[in-house]
This record gives C-alpha cells, structure tokens and sequence, in this order.
C-alpha cells in the first residue's frame, strides 16, 4: 500500500468513525414555536427542555424540520395584528439543530404562518395568511417565486410533484407547472395530513370556516389523493375548531386536535380511518393547536396554545395523557430524529 494509499483509506476510516459517533448522539427531540419569540428544543427520551433558540422581535408561527433533522425552518410573522406598521419585517429562520443557531433568514412579505419543506432538501413552501404562498431556495435563502393562491395549511406529496393547500377550498398545485386544481367541495378547509402511502389524504373541515358562528360542524374527509375523491366522511364534533391533524406510517390511525368556541374545552380525537370511526376522544389542555407523533409512534405530543397550560403527552396504545412537559404557550410542533443539540442554552 503507497503513503497516498493508505491516507486515503485513514481518511476515509475517520470520516466513517465520525458518521457513525454522529449518528450515536442523534435523537428524538421536538420543536416548538411560542409567542415568547423563541423555538423550544423538547428532548423526547426524557421530555425536558434541551435548549432554546431566540427569535427576536418576530412571532414565530409554522415549523418544518429536513429529512435528516440538521435543519429547522421557522416562519416569523412580522405582527400580530398590522404588519405594515410594525418595525421588524417577515421571515423564515433556519436553524441548525445541532449548534440550536440561526444561520440564516429569508425576508418574505406578509404574514408567513404555514410552511413545507420538500423531501429532496431543496424547497420550502410558505403560505402567507391566507394571501399567497412563496416558494424558497434552500441553498440560497432566498424567495424564487410567489404563487397566488389563497393559502393556508400545506402538505407536499411524497414526490415532492404536488402541494396540497387547504386555508378556503381544497386546492393541488402542479409543482412543475403551477398549474392548480381545485376541489369546491370544502368551503374552508382547517387542516391537512397526508398519509406516508401518498394514496390518502386527510381534510379537516367545518364546511365553512369553523370560526364563524354558523360553522357545520367538524369532520374529517378521507380521500384519494390523485383523483380528490371523497372515500369517507368521519363527524367528529360540534362546537370545535381543528388544529393539528397527523396520520402514522400504517395510514390506520389519524389524530386531530380541536378546542370547542362556547365550552373552553380542547380535545384530541383518536380516528380508525379504516372503519371511518373515532376510537377514544381525549381531554387535553386548553387551546389544542398543534399535535405530531414521535418517530416511534408510541406517544402523540399536542401543544396548547394559552398561557400557563402545558404540552401535553399522550400514549396512542391506551389513548390516555401520561406526561405534561413545562413547555407553555406553545404554537406549532415538529417533531423528528436529529443530531444531539451542542449545548442547552435558555433565558
């Protein structure tokens, strides 16, 4: 074996070494945004605060990890009521999950507030508060497009072809082309999750905003995702505005969050989408917003959305809560296998 011979194959052995202790340290861990101007990093093997990531002056709404875990993207809402007058613009932070640093922010107009990034690491979608969506470049952190369409809630097929776009109708943008289909059948839809299949996708709607005093009430619509066919119409309950909606690998079991308008109480519905039924409704804290399983499925975490109330941990085996976290005023959740965080920081 030559000098030049064997250097290369050292290097190539510590570069294995270093991928594998990498891998060693990575972990299960959520993120949350939360009107304090922050994004809190929740270690999930033992459900504490690992670290805290300061957002300024902006209001951190919609949150997407990338397939390896190493980046966070955070949509910032410039106000919470007038952006043109309020001093700090829109944007979108990334975040390195493992430094818990902002490396980079992308101006956007408007008020971001859900945001998809696609499986091949190279696109974001934000929608901005039922206005538009702008399309991101990664690499470049920098806004290539904006599509106008009404927008609200995203989901990207497992192609990255199509994007599902809830917020007024149910409507599929073309990634290619741009071209839009829409289905006229929702009048508002509140939430979306695509299943790991790609062949479903789930809609939860109240036939009109569920907001509004003369909403329908609240069900979820199982479809194909390729024709838009209704499959199912599961009724879940009056009175409730959705939050979050997720699905597991298996496309079986379906989770929706929602917090009644009059009653002041939120639940978590446990759906069987191969019988079309809700299994177990779940009391949980006040303001249900978001909700994502852990990667191995076992527990649902469910953020609340109303100052002093908690996270809430569930066990999707007995449908039953099991954890509260210190985690308050929480928004947005996501959740996913990433490097161990360098260091916990906090205020």
């Amino acid at each position: 074996m030559t000098p030049r011979t064997l250097l290369t194959a050292l290097a190539a052995a510590a570069g294995a070494l270093l991928a594998l202790a990498s891998n060693a340290r990575a972990g299960s861990y959520a993120y949350a945004t939360d009107y304090s101007h922050a994004v809190t990093v929740v270690d999930l093997a033992t459900n504490e605060v690992r670290g805290l990531i300061e957002i300024g002056q902006y209001l951190p709404r919609g949150i997407a990890l990338d397939r390896r875990g190493r980046r966070a993207f955070v949509a910032n809402e410039c106000g919470i009521d007038d952006c043109e007058s309020y001093t700090v613009p829109s944007s979108v932070s990334v975040i390195d999950t493992t430094s818990l640093s902002i490396v980079a922010t992308v101006p956007v107009t408007g008020r971001p507030d859900y945001i998809a990034a696609n499986r091949a690491g190279t696109r974001l979608y934000v929608s901005n508060f039922y206005a538009n969506i702008a399309v991101i470049d990664i690499a470049g952190a920098s806004v290539i497009d904006n599509l106008p369409i009404l927008a609200g809630p995203l989901a990207l097929s497992r192609n990255d072809a199509r994007l599902y776009v809830g917020g007024g109708n149910l409507r599929v943008v073309d990634l290619a082309t741009n071209a839009v289909r829409e289905e006229p059948r929702f009048r508002h839809v509140d939430a979306l999750a695509l299943g790991r299949s790609g062949k479903r996708i789930f809609v939860a709607s109240c036939g009109r905003p569920c907001s509004e005093e003369a909403s329908g009430p609240m069900s979820v619509d199982v479809m194909d995702a390729e024709t838009l066919e209704v499959l199912a119409t599961i009724p879940i309950a009056d009175d409730f505005v959705p939050g979050g909606l997720t699905v597991d690998r298996s496309g079986r079991h379906l989770y929706l969050s929602g917090f009644g308008q009059n009653s002041g109480r939120s639940m978590v519905w446990a759906i069987d989408t191969k019988r079309a039924a809700v299994t177990a409704a779940i009391p949980v804290q006040n303001w249900a917003m978001d909700l994502a399983l852990h990667p191995h499925e076992r527990r649902l975490y469910v953020t609340a959305f109303f100052q002093g109330d908690t996270m809430t941990v569930i066990d999707t085996r007995t449908n039953t809560v099991i954890d509260e976290p210190g985690l308050i005023f929480s928004f947005r959740l996501a959740i996913g296998r990433a490097p161990a965080p360098a260091a916990a920081t906090g205020r």
